[in-house]
């Protein structure tokens, strides 16, 4: 363990009453068997949040004082918000300005092609409120839409040396339509959120409005950020999740988590959850001929909430090494500063073709990790469709249809997973799959993966 891992794990001193938390993390390999030819096994890391309860604490007792939020707003004005959809963006605008207090900071940014700073961060002071009422007000809708710059410059606002390593710091980002000024490369765009997220503590949440947004630009963008995606179907949706989620940031006990992975040399690893992994290997598999040490970032966790996290692993053919070691623990940020838990470990070893047939597996590990494929199933298929590659989105979804049914038997979840994917392939197959349709079968398959919260409550059409 280096200095800077020791000095992480140290206890932080008593800061006055502030409430401990504890992250816990546990680990759940598929097998620990692995085949003479090579072997792909997953595991299932699942972290918990919880605040330690005070000793003097009573179930009637007032809970803690709230962490202080930083937010800046990054509103889109461009012409395509024109009328409802922007009256009803500076409404809630308003009313989530409404809910924070002094305590609190906040940025506002409008943008079209041009960029409108306008409020600087400051304190939310009555007089901050009645000033950006006023100019939100005056906000019409124009020109194109400069999603990234504007993105930037709120982000640039929030991350100045005030902000102290447990402040709670968020980039609101709503829009309905496409990126078209400026960088809209989506791993570009990504690669900078969770630049911004490690170094500056920001994180961001990304709100697609309506028909006609890029939920393959907004998803990523999230993920990457360590914030959520939201896919706003009614303009009642956009008052619903903007405050959803402020009241919910209130609530956050452990800040920027993340899982940090060490495995053995020759090892190489893919993550199947929709989780930004730090060392840029999101989507294929790394490899290396020495240890390797990586992080899932996992964000911002409220009090009493686990999330589940499958990365499958890829072992080589039976070479000098004949068993591989992966390490794992958790990170995350309190009151009380930085912590670490302690390092989980599996270790796999070989055996012959019949010893890993006759190997259990775990069947809650199986569930997870059978909806985490189909999630992702879901998501790259769409991705395909929107390309017009309908014999690839055919091919994928008839595959993973195929590896979760040797396994599935009879748990009711995965059966229905199965069914929700093949209606996915029919419907592609036979063109009826519409924007709306793939949006909401996109954030679904994206919130569920992530373990968050879909706040929406009304239904309809905007």
């Amino acid at each position: 363990m280096s200095e800077n891992d020791a000095e992480r794990d140290a206890v932080q001193a008593d800061d006055g009453g502030t409430p401990r938390v504890n992250v816990t993390l546990t680990a759940q390999p598929e097998k620990l068997l692995l085949r003479p030819t090579g072997s792909r096994r997953h595991a299932v890391f699942s972290v918990l949040a919880e605040r330690e309860q005070q000793a003097d604490e009573t179930p009637t007792a007032p809970a803690p004082p709230r962490r202080p939020l930083t937010l800046a707003l990054t509103l889109d004005r461009s012409g395509s918000m024109s009328g409802a959809p922007l009256r009803m963006a500076k409404r809630v605008a308003v009313a989530l300005v409404d809910g924070l207090t002094e305590q609190d900071e906040l940025a506002v940014v409008i943008f079209d092609d041009k960029i409108e700073t306008l409020r600087e961060l400051s304190r939310v002071t009555p007089e901050v409120k009645r000033e950006l009422r006023r100019a939100l007000e005056r906000v019409e809708a124009r020109g194109s839409t400069a999603l990234h710059e504007a993105w930037l410059t709120s982000c640039n606002m929030l991350a100045g040396d005030h902000l102290a390593e447990d402040r709670l710091a968020r980039c609101y980002l709503l829009t309905d339509g496409q990126a078209n000024v400026g960088e809209t490369d989506v791993e570009t765009i990504a690669t900078q959120a969770a630049g911004v997220r490690e170094h500056a503590g920001v994180s961001t949440s990304a709100f697609g409005l309506g028909d006609d947004y890029n939920e393959h630009l907004l998803g990523p963008w999230a993920i990457a950020g360590g914030g959520q995606f939201h896919d706003l179907r009614t303009l009642a949706d956009l008052a619903d999740t903007f405050l959803g989620e402020r009241d919910e940031l209130r609530t956050v006990v452990a800040l920027r988590t993340r899982l940090e992975v060490e495995m053995a040399p020759g090892m190489s690893a893919e993550t199947i959850s929709a989780y930004w992994r730090a060392d840029g290997a999101n989507s294929q598999s790394s490899q290396s001929s020495h240890a390797q040490r990586w992080r899932l970032d996992i964000g911002d966790l409220i009090n009493g909430e686990e999330r589940n996290i499958v990365v499958r692993f890829n072992f080589p053919k039976v070479d000098k090494a004949y068993a591989y070691i992966v390490r794992a623990r958790i990170v995350w940020v309190d009151g009380r500063g930085e912590h670490s838990g302690p390092w989980q470990e599996m270790t796999f070893g070989y055996g012959s073709n019949e010893a890993c047939d006759d190997e259990p597996r775990n069947p809650l590990a199986m569930r997870a990790i059978g909806l985490a494929h189909a999630d992702r199933t879901r998501r790259r298929a769409l991705e395909l469709a929107a390309h017009h590659d309908n014999e690839g989105v055919q091919r994928l979804i008839q595959q993973t249809i195929t590896r979760i049914g040797e396994y599935a038997h009879d748990d009711p979840e995965l059966l229905a997973a199965i069914r929700e994917l093949e209606e996915l392939a029919e419907t592609i197959r036979n063109q009826r799959l519409t924007a709306r349709m793939a949006k909401q079968t996109y954030f679904a398959s994206q919130t569920r993966s992530r373990g968050q919260r879909d706040y929406r409550k009304g239904g309809g059409d905007l």
